[in-house]
């Protein structure tokens, strides 16, 4: 049997559905620019997206996907910055537990952390930088000033449902 490869980005889940959805545009973004940049091998075949808690799809539901498309191996990604609980504990333990139960192996990457991209964006946030081209799926642009919600119309690399 062959590996498949699973990239698996996961956040906190929130009540308001504009910060859930945003999680579907950042995976297709991590998507796009791993099929540009990505030559290591292996590389991951699925890439999906779950929230911890507060909002589906859930880590668990998410993971059976997974087992049922045929994937034997996950990497996590916790979209976090810092080393809290939910980025060091929960989400390893919950991912742990549910690839057990689907028979998949499973690794858990460290959250965000500092990292020279992030310092160029916040500065771009913070509209101290310009940005050279447009951002794929709207993520930086602004609707009256506050964050664009990441629609199919937005976030043009979203697969059709």
């Amino acid at each position: 049997m062959s590996e498949v490869h699973a990239l698996l980005i996961i956040d906190h889940g929130s009540r308001k559905q504009s910060a859930n959805d945003m999680l579907a545009c950042v995976v297709a973004a991590v998507a796009s620019e791993a099929q540009q940049t990505l030559n290591v091998a292996p590389a991951p075949r699925y890439f999906r997206g779950a929230h911890m808690e507060l909002a589906s799809p859930t880590i668990d539901e998410v993971m059976r996907e997974l087992a049922e498309l045929g994937v034997t191996d996950v990497r996590a990604v916790p979209l976090m910055l810092g080393p809290g609980r939910h980025a060091t504990e929960d989400i390893p333990r919950l991912v742990a537990s549910s690839a057990a139960e689907h028979g998949m192996r499973v690794s858990s990457a460290p959250p965000l952390g500092v990292h020279r991209l992030l310092a160029q964006l916040i500065l771009l946030r913070a509209g101290l930088v310009s940005e050279h081209s447009e951002p794929e799926c709207g993520l930086g642009a602004g609707n009256e000033g506050g964050p664009q919600s990441c629609s199919r119309a937005a976030c043009p690399h979203l697969p059709a449902r």
